[in-house]
């Protein structure tokens, strides 16, 4: 622990406000949606779902899958 806090400590500025301020903006842009409407839809995965191995042949799937789920996450909105 006292090792990454060593590591990282001088670059609480140039990483962790930074990601504070992004986040902080895509959680008012979709404050900003709220105000027009009650719902936003949209798929959190890219296709009607994996078999067992499947995502190990197709990363590009599994890496959609995430990323389908992210802005909701960064916002705090309940998804």
């Amino acid at each position: 622990m006292i090792g990454t806090y060593v590591l990282s400590h001088g670059y609480y500025d140039a990483y962790y406000l930074q990601a504070q301020k992004l986040r902080r903006m895509i959680a008012d842009d979709f404050q900003q949606c709220f105000t027009q409407c009650d719902v936003i839809a949209g798929p959190v995965a890219p296709d009607g779902g994996v078999e067992a191995r499947g995502a190990e042949r197709r990363p590009v799937a599994a890496y959609l899958a995430d990323i389908f789920t992210l802005p909701a996450s960064l916002a705090g909105c309940p998804a």
